[in-house]
């Protein structure tokens, strides 16, 4: 998504591809670099939280014989978190884990973590 514009009549959003979507509303769920937030609020300068979010998605079939249920999970502790789910029952598992961090070395959605790197944070 590049921009997005409004009207009485609803919302119409321009890909990068140049394509035009029109609809009623427009749920933002756009990340950090929101063009969503950006129109509503202008821009912002962005602050870091100081932490660090695993996020896994493993198929159902790396988990057999676990018997995990479909109901999410949430597990707290001081500054770490730990969320569990099926995204797909039965299909695909989501783990979320967020420990605290004082720098961020790379901003990615698809770039694959050293998971050795994970027990240190712990």
């Amino acid at each position: 998504m590049i921009d997005v514009s409004q009207d009485p009549d609803g919302v119409e959003v321009k890909l990068q591809d140049g394509t035009t979507v029109c609809g009623d509303v427009l749920i933002g769920c756009d990340g950090i670099h929101s063009v969503v937030r950006r129109h509503l609020r202008g821009e912002e300068q962005k602050h870091f939280a100081n932490i660090l979010m695993w996020r896994s998605l493993i198929p159902a079939e790396k988990l057999e014989g676990l018997n995990l249920e479909e109901r999410g999970n949430y597990w707290f502790g001081p500054g770490r978190t730990l969320i569990t789910y099926w995204v797909r029952p039965k299909k695909l598992y989501s783990i979320l884990a967020s420990v605290p961090a004082h720098e961020v070395q790379r901003e990615s959605w698809d770039d694959s973590g050293d998971i050795s790197e994970m027990p240190a944070l712990v």
